[in-house]
């Protein structure tokens, strides 16, 4: 045997590592192929922790005519068994037609001259070499198609089998189908369709998440499979994307109710809703995501997406966002707190100071607007009252809690938490006649999501 340089490619992606090895004679560079594959194909060679058969192709197109032109496949993650890859692993020739779905068209089965399987000592990783008699190129399409069985192709004596998608559930129909493609010198042109998608999602992206206020539509980007599919998603597509606001009095996610639209000459759904408000954070919480495309698509009936833990409502959730809002809507300040108790540690007084607000008064405070929480022992202090105290032009207004009489300084220390639903009468240098919000519509990453949050030292409540 000859010895070669074998370049590990995953389908797709760049050139990444080169390594010595036996294999019979082969001469090949790049890798062409489907770029869904590919990500698949790069995610199970490295498999990112995951334990179950991973697959990639393994050696670059063919460039030669000669009758041993060599196909390699590396399957990692086990030993295959070699009974399984007789009819688990086919080649097949392309049309110059493309199919109905927009995906190249199969031809003619593409039989190998020979098989190895080369085990190498590694019990974690097969190579396969596929022999081609590539002598007579007029035989063959100048495209092949590379395609893995997930049904069928077994390792470690029938216990695993491959997981494309990465979900941990493995030999599933499509979602764990492998397609690959390499150039060959053959003389039959394949001319037209795409390569196949059997782990691609149907669903438009990016997903919108972008909101000013007084907004009411949230539209999608173009659904990217139209020339395939010009079916009318509205409704699929409904009941995938449905809108939540966090309610900032209970502090829980409740439904929007909406209206959709989807034009089929376009492909862009789009969402209507209630006026966006300052203060207002949002989230998609996507749901029946085992649901398919309306048509099959670039060789499949594509799913919203393929892992099987996400077909339940609820478990998938999109990152909390919030309102884009001007400072006419939501006002800029401080808080300074000045806390008290007696020589026993009980009876408590929180007094907060809104630094740099106007004299237009504050509105909406209540015990349930302003929290006070203890963030070393993750506990609410109960507060019985809260005043809000008017002062002249020259000071900020300011508010004062009462703390429950049976309850102990801890120790710990204070975050105060505002609500947006707290404001401040709209200023004449205003644009607005809205009150000001004073919630932190930034705020998306820690809960309550869009009140305003103030920590201060240890030792203050």
């Amino acid at each position: 045997m000859n010895t070669m340089l074998k370049t590990i490619l995953s389908v797709g992606a760049a050139l990444l590592l080169v390594t010595a090895c036996e294999t019979p004679t082969f001469s090949g560079t790049a890798l062409s192929s489907s770029t869904k594959s590919s990500v698949a194909s790069a995610a199970n060679a490295g498999h990112s922790g995951n334990v179950n058969l991973g697959v990639s192709i393994a050696s670059g197109n063919i460039t030669t005519t000669t009758n041993k032109e060599v196909v390699t496949l590396e399957f990692t993650k086990g030993n295959v068994d070699a009974a399984s890859l007789t009819t688990g692993v086919s080649f097949y020739n392309l049309l110059a037609t493309a199919n109905a779905d927009g995906s190249r068209d199969r031809g003619t089965p593409l039989t190998p001259t020979s098989t190895s399987v080369s085990y190498a000592g590694d019990t974690d990783k097969t190579t396969v070499y596929y022999t081609f008699d590539m002598s007579t190129v007029t035989n063959v399409s100048n495209i092949i198609e590379v395609f893995v069985d997930p049904t069928v192709v077994t390792a470690n004596s029938g216990t695993k089998k491959l997981d494309i998608d990465l979900d941990l559930v493995t030999g599933e129909a499509q979602d764990d189908d492998f397609v690959g493609y390499v150039s060959t010198p053959g003389t039959k042109a394949v001319v037209a369709g795409a390569t196949k998608i059997p782990q691609a999602s149907f669903l438009p992206t990016p997903i919108p998440t972008t909101l000013v206020v007084n907004a009411t539509t949230l539209t999608f980007p173009a659904f990217a499979y139209l020339a395939q599919d010009n079916s009318d998603y509205n409704s699929l597509f409904a009941s995938i994307f449905k809108l939540q606001k966090f309610n900032t009095t209970t502090n829980a996610w409740v439904d929007v109710v909406t209206s959709n639209a989807y034009a089929t000459g376009t492909g862009i759904y789009t969402v209507t809703l209630p006026a966006a408000a300052a203060g207002d954070v949002y989230r998609w919480d996507y749901r029946n995501l085992s649901s398919t495309s309306i048509k099959s698509i670039r060789g499949y009936k594509l799913k919203a997406n393929t892992n099987q833990a996400y077909s339940t409502a609820g478990v998938r959730l999109g990152a909390p966002f919030s309102v884009t809002a001007a400072s006419t809507y939501n006002e800029v300040y401080t808080v300074t707190e000045t806390t008290t108790f007696d020589s026993n540690s009980y009876n408590g007084v929180v007094t907060l100071v809104f630094n740099t607000l106007t004299t237009k008064g504050l509105s909406g405070v209540t015990t349930s607007t302003i929290k006070l929480y203890d963030s070393t022992n993750g506990v609410y202090v109960p507060v019985t009252s809260a005043v809000v105290v008017k002062t002249t032009a020259a000071n900020p207004d300011s508010v004062v809690l009462t703390l429950n009489p049976a309850y102990q300084k801890s120790g710990g220390a204070l975050q105060v938490q505002i609500s947006p639903s707290v404001t401040e009468g709209a200023t004449t240098t205003n644009s607005t006649t809205d009150d000001l919000k004073l919630g932190d519509y930034t705020n998306v990453s820690k809960l309550p999501y869009g009140w305003k949050l103030t920590t201060f030292a240890a030792g203050t409540i």
